[in-house]
């Protein structure tokens, strides 16, 4: 598929019936919507389609290339954001997408009707990333300028019912003083939110830059009376550290970097550092063991690379700034392999933003090419 400028965020739809619907948000602040079973609409030499044949053993993927194929949008929305759209959520059983940008703009958008249902903007940098509970009840934001705000959609996006800044907090990690020194030219560096997720509809997992702490917050005391008079920081459940598994478990491989990206899923919690690794943790005993470690892709760079579970959660699926699709088997806790080419003969020739996977046998992936290519995996006989 083409989208006409760089793929910065890529996310499938949820229900199972509408398996294979993905949508894309680009740099230039458009949506685009298309459907990895679709049958090609045209044909163009620069963006190819590759079955991979998938081992079970840790040799994996070798390519066989197949007949050109189109995977073209089957719909193409207005310019929805003034810049770069850096991350969107399907909700309301496929019908509605909400999107955040770089133009400090929260927007729902009606897929059936294609119209902007509600749009705001409360925060004052970009928005970095967007969620919402399990029964869609609250959706929350973070963005750059160190701040999570709620909202209650059954009251509308116009009033966030609250705001979370992590200045605020005292063990936070937004200080004048940052790893012993002050930041450059006397201002302070504000960590960005990067990555929110919900887990048991009412716990949110925050992720920011520059620290690999992670901060669970209880939306359940958003109601309380300390909260309603500014005390935003009652709303901590728990933390955990930079050198929290250093110092109790000898951890010699603990990120230094920050976070870029966080998943929850049954319990299960991944995390993007961006110092090319990721951290996978059990929520169930969170403090008891350190995470296992994912490494192998290349992820330096905030607000970039993104992985996410796979196949259920047997796999971690993630892109990479050197143009590579990378799988890892959690169980095996092993590398599986990378879908693309070193000589860019086939596959993405930019850095890989996002990749997902499509029922049992399909991978999607966007790219700063302006690109999403749909890559099947076929099991060997």
């Amino acid at each position: 598929m083409i989208v006409k400028e760089k793929c910065i965020c890529l996310k499938t739809a949820k229900q199972e019936c509408h398996q294979g619907l993905f949508a894309c948000g680009t740099q230039d602040g458009q949506i685009f919507i298309g459907h990895a079973y679709d049958e090609p609409t045209q044909r163009d030499a620069d963006i190819q389609f590759y079955n991979i044949r998938y081992y079970e053993s840790t040799s994996l993927l070798e390519k066989e290339k197949q007949n050109l194929r189109i995977l073209m949008p089957r719909v193409e929305s207005e310019k929805i954001h003034r810049c770069t759209v850096y991350d969107l959520q399907w909700m309301s059983q496929d019908r509605q997408i909400i999107t955040v940008g770089a133009d400090q703009i929260c927007q729902i958008m009606d897929l059936e009707q294609q119209v902007i249902l509600d749009s705001v903007g409360h925060h004052t940098a970009s928005i970095k990333c967007v969620t919402h509970s399990e029964d869609e009840s609250i959706i929350a934001t973070g963005g750059r300028d160190g701040k999570v705000y709620f909202y209650d959609t059954r009251e509308g996006l116009q009033n966030p019912t609250h705001s979370f800044t992590f200045t605020q907090m005292k063990f936070g990690s937004q200080s004048p003083v940052l790893n012993g020194k002050k930041a450059v030219g006397g201002s302070l560096q504000v960590p960005a939110v990067t990555g929110l997720a919900f887990s048991r509809n009412y716990l949110l997992n925050v992720v920011e830059s520059l620290t690999e702490k992670i901060t669970l917050l209880d939306v359940r005391k958003l109601s309380t009376a300390k909260c309603k008079k500014g005390l935003s920081d009652k709303i901590v459940s728990g933390q955990v550290e930079n050198n929290y598994f250093t110092k109790l478990f000898n951890d010699t491989c603990t990120s230094t970097k920050g976070s870029s990206w966080i998943v929850v899923k049954d319990f299960k919690m991944l995390v993007s550092s961006t110092d090319h690794m990721n951290n996978y943790y059990d929520m169930t005993n969170l403090l008891g063991e350190p995470p296992l470690r994912f490494t192998g892709h290349k992820a330096s760079s905030d607000f970039s690379v993104r992985s996410n579970f796979g196949f259920g959660q047997s796999m971690i699926i993630s892109g990479s700034e050197d143009s590579f699709v990378y799988i890892w088997d959690i169980k095996r806790r092993t590398l599986l392999g990378r879908l693309g080419s070193t000589s860019h003969s086939f596959g993405h020739t930019g850095v890989v933003n996002e990749a997902h996977t499509i029922g049992s046998d399909v991978i999607i992936s966007g790219s700063d090419d302006m690109s999403v290519i749909v890559w099947e995996l076929i099991k060997s006989s």
